[in-house]
C-alpha cells in the first residue's frame, strides 16, 4: 500500500472510530451542556447591537462571520459539528505533526513499534483523556478543544521555523496561529504557550530571527481577530475583578497541580539527559509545562490587575482546566524527541488518569454523551414567545449569579428563572426576586405576586408566570423602579419618563457607552424633563476601523502561501524548460 492510500485510510478509520464514540450526539436533539447554550431555530448574522441580546453589542469579527457561515447548514447541525470536529482535526494533525517529528533508526525494529505507537496510537492519547474530553462540559468548550486541535501543527510551524528561517515557515506557522485564533478568541496565547518551548532553544541557539518570526506570528494570529480580542480584553472581562484564591480553594484542582507539576519535574530530570546528547526538545517542553503549571498556581494566589495583561491573565486562572491542557499536550509533544521509552509512557500515563480517581473509563464516560442534556420541546416554545414579546428576556444564559443576566434555562426540566437581576446596581436591593421578570415552571404555582402568561401545553406542560414586583430596566439610583421606556435608535438610546430631571439608572451595562457615567458597571443618563439619551456610535467607529485591518491580517499567511506556490511553480516550470533546452 503506497503512502497516500495508507494515510488516507488512517484519516477514514479516525473518522469512523470517533463517529462510533459521538453516536448519540450525532442522533440527539437541540442540547445543552453548562454554558454552551441550545442553538435557536434559525441562524442570524451577527448584529452591532441587538435589543434581543439585552442590549449589548455583537463583536462582528472573521470568527463571528465564520461561525454563522457554519450555521447556515442549520443551527444544530453546526453545533454538532463545533463539539466533534476538534477530536477528529486533534488526532490527524497530531499525527501528521508526529510523522515530521519523529526520528528513528529503521533498522532497529522495538523502534519501528514505537515509530508506529508514536504516529498512529498516541494521537488518540492526544484527543481522548480525562484533560481534554472533560472539556465538554465546561464553559466555551467546543472553541477551546477547536483551538487545542491546531496546536501540533503549531508546534510543528515553529520547529521548521527554528530549523530554517523562511517565509513558507513563517506562512505555515502563521495559518495554524491565525486558525486557532479564528476558532477561539484565546487561541493566539495558546499558540504562545505551543511555541514558547522552540523559543527558549532558539535563544539557547542564538537563533533571534527565528524567536521575532515566532513572534510575529503570534501578533498576526491576535490582529487577525482584533474586534473581538479587544472587546474581551477591554471590555468584557474587565467586569471582574481578579480575586486571590485561598490554599483551600479546591483540593482537586491543587492535586492535579501539584502532581502534574512534579511530573513534569521528572520528565525534565529525564530530559535533561538527553539533552547532552543534544536533544533539547523534551527538556524546553517539559520545562515550559512544569513552568506553566506553576506560573498558574502563583497568578490564581498573587494576580495581576494591569489592564489588559491582567484581564487575559483571569481569562486563564478563572478556568484551571485550560491549564491542566496544556501541560499534558506540552508533554505528549514531548514523547516523540525521547525515542523508544516505554518508561516515560507508562509515567505520562499514570500521570493524567491518576488524578481523575477513575481512569480511562472516566473518559469514554464523557464522551458518551448523554441524552439527558437534550432540552425538551417546550424550550423552543417559551423561547420564541418570549422573543416576539419581550426580545430584551430571550438571552439563554447558564450562570444567573455573575452579572445582570437575562434568562436562564438551565435547569431544565426543573423550575427556572427568566430573570434580569437588579441586586448590582445597589445595595439598597435587598430583594433580588424585584429583578426576576418571568419564571418558568413545570407544575402550576399558587403565588399571589405571580401571573400566568401562557401555558405550553407537552409532556412536561410548562407554565409561565409573571412576577407583579419587576421593577423594569430603568431604576433610580436608590434602586428603585423609574418606569419610564427605552427606545433604541442607530447609535443610540433614548430613554423617556415623565417630567423627571435627574439622573436614572439603565440595566445595560459595561462600557460600550462613551459618552455615559458608568454606575457599578451599568449606564447612568441624565434626564432633562422626561428625556435623556445615551450614545454609542464610537463604538461603530471603532468595529469598522479595526474589521478590515483584521481581514488584511488574517489573509497574511494564505497570502504568503499562496506566492510562495506560484513562485516554486515558476522554478519548477523554468527548470523543464532549461532541461528541455540541455536534451536538444
Amino acid at each position: 500500500m503506497d503512502v497516500r492510500r495508507k494515510e488516507l485510510l488512517y484519516v477514514a478509520i479516525v473518522i469512523g472510530l470517533l463517529v462510533l464514540v459521538f453516536r448519540n450526539l450525532i442522533t440527539s436533539g437541540p442540547f445543552s451542556m453548562l454554558d454552551s447554550e441550545p442553538p435557536p431555530l434559525y441562524p442570524s448574522f451577527p448584529p452591532y447591537f441587538s435589543l434581543a441580546d439585552y442590549g449589548t453589542f455583537g463583536e462582528i469579527s472573521v470568527s463571528t462571520v465564520f461561525f454563522y457561515l457554519v450555521s447556515l447548514l442549520g443551527t444544530l447541525n453546526a453545533e454538532k459539528i463545533e463539539t466533534i470536529a476538534p477530536f477528529v482535526v486533534s488526532v490527524i494533525t497530531f499525527h501528521f505533526a508526529m510523522k515530521e517529528l519523529y526520528q528513528y533508526n529503521p533498522r532497529k525494529r522495538r523502534e519501528l513499534v514505537y515509530k508506529d505507537f508514536v504516529v498512529y496510537v498516541l494521537p488518540f492519547l492526544y484527543a481522548l483523556n480525562p484533560a481534554y474530553s472533560s472539556m465538554l462540559y465546561l464553559g466555551d468548550s467546543p472553541g477551546i478543544l477547536f483551538a487545542m486541535s491546531f496546536m501540533p501543527m503549531v508546534f510543528l510551524g515553529s520547529y521548521k521555523l527554528m530549523k530554517e528561517q523562511s517565509t513558507k515557515n513563517f506562512a505555515f506557522l502563521s495559518l495554524f496561529t491565525v486558525l486557532s485564533n479564528l476558532v477561539y478568541f484565546e487561541g493566539f496565547l495558546f499558540s504562545f504557550v505551543f511555541e514558547l518551548p522552540l523559543m527558549v532553544i532558539s535563544l539557547m541557539e542564538g537563533k533571534t530571527k527565528a524567536i521575532l518570526l515566532m513572534l510575529l506570528s503570534i501578533v498576526v494570529s491576535f490582529a487577525s481577530q482584533l474586534p473581538e480580542e479587544l472587546f474581551v480584553y477591554i471590555v468584557d472581562v474587565t467586569a471582574y475583578k481578579p480575586v486571590a484564591y485561598k490554599i483551600t480553594y479546591d483540593i482537586f484542582i491543587y492535586s492535579v497541580m501539584i502532581f502534574s507539576i512534579f511530573l513534569s519535574m521528572v520528565l525534565v530530570t529525564w530530559a535533561s539527559r538527553l539533552s547532552k546528547e543534544g536533544r533539547k526538545e523534551p527538556l524546553a517542553l517539559t520545562f515550559v509545562s512544569a513552568f506553566v503549571m506553576f506560573l498558574f498556581v502563583y497568578l490564581m494566589h498573587y494576580p495581576l490587575d494591569v489592564p489588559l495583561l491582567g484581564s487575559l491573565i483571569l481569562t486563564i486562572t478563572t478556568f484551571p482546566q485550560k491549564v491542566f491542557l496544556l501541560s499534558f499536550s506540552l508533554i505528549l509533544l514531548s514523547f516523540p524527541f525521547f525515542r523508544f521509552t516505554w518508561v516515560i509512557f507508562l509515567i505520562v500515563l499514570v500521570g493524567v488518569f491518576l488524578p481523575s480517581y477513575s481512569p480511562l473509563s472516566s473518559t469514554y464516560q464523557e464522551l458518551n454523551f448523554s441524552p439527558t442534556y437534550q432540552v425538551i420541546p417546550q424550550f423552543y416554545e417559551v423561547y420564541s414567545y418570549l422573543s416576539s414579546h419581550e426580545p430584551c428576556y430571550t438571552i439563554v444564559e447558564t450562570n444567573i449569579q455573575t452579572y445582570p443576566y437575562r434568562i436562564a434555562f438551565f435547569s431544565w426540566p426543573g423550575v427556572v428563572d427568566v430573570v434580569c437581576f437588579n441586586y448590582q446596581v445597589n445595595e439598597e436591593v435587598k430583594d433580588q426576586t424585584d429583578g426576576i421578570k418571568y419564571v418558568v415552571t413545570f407544575l402550576p404555582l399558587n403565588d399571589s405576586e405571580l401571573t400566568l402568561v401562557k401555558t405550553f401545553p407537552g409532556n412536561p406542560t410548562a407554565y409561565l408566570y409573571e412576577n407583579k414586583g419587576y421593577q423594569g430596566l430603568i431604576l433610580y439610583p436608590n434602586g428603585t423602579s423609574a418606569g419610564g421606556s427605552i427606545t433604541i435608535h442607530q447609535g443610540y438610546i433614548e430613554v423617556k419618563d415623565g417630567d423627571y430631571t435627574g439622573d436614572v439608572i439603565l440595566l445595560i451595562g459595561r462600557s460600550f457607552f462613551l459618552d455615559a457615567k458608568s454606575y457599578n458597571g451599568f449606564v447612568e443618563v441624565h434626564l432633562n424633563q422626561g428625556k435623556g439619551e445615551v450614545s454609542f456610535q464610537r463604538y461603530f467607529y471603532f468595529l469598522y476601523v479595526t474589521l478590515p485591518i483584521s481581514l488584511v491580517f488574517f489573509s497574511v499567511p494564505f497570502y504568503l502561501l499562496v506566492k510562495d506556490k506560484v513562485k516554486s511553480l515558476k522554478t519548477r516550470a523554468l527548470t523543464r524548460k532549461i532541461g528541455h533546452k540541455d536534451l536538444r
